[in-house]
């Protein structure tokens, strides 16, 4: 069956209607439709592994979502579904920056301003934290280089 990627396909499509809640077969569904570039099956896949993924799966979460968001972005040339995918990733990591900079150049592109101000505002507060944070490290440097003396 491997040679025969239509066949493993369709077996793999009747294993999940016998059992939705699979993510073995899901997995082997992925990684067929990846290789055969299937973009609307994919997405519908990488979101319902994403619902059988388990609350310590944030790492796997994360990865499915910006795929998905990718396979809507580059191959179905949508914008709206790409950023509702991204803000579910940015649950699972809310201070990823590169998510934040995805999302403000799609609500860009689709005039989605109060969101891309939202977004912005959190950018701007995970900018203050990181300067909080370096500003208490150089304090604390300080202090230990005068106790060493």
């Amino acid at each position: 069956m491997l040679d025969d990627a239509e066949g493993a396909i369709a077996a793999y499509e009747r294993a999940l209607e016998l059992e939705p809640d699979s993510a073995f077969t899901v997995d082997c569904l992925t990684d067929l439709y990846e290789a055969k570039q299937e973009p609307r099956r994919l997405v519908e896949l990488y979101v319902r592994r994403v619902e059988l993924a388990g609350d310590d799966d944030g790492d796997l979460k994360y990865s499915l979502l910006v795929s998905a968001a990718a396979c809507y972005e580059k191959q179905l040339s949508t914008a709206r579904a790409p950023s509702r995918v991204l803000n579910q990733a940015l649950v699972v990591r809310p201070n990823d920056a590169g998510l934040l900079r995805s999302l403000d150049r799609l609500y860009r592109v689709e005039s989605m301003w109060p969101e891309l101000l939202d977004n912005l505002r959190l950018e701007v507060s995970m900018a203050e934290t990181l300067l909080r944070a370096r500003r208490s490290t150089r304090r604390s440097a300080t202090f230990w280089a005068g106790q060493a003396r």
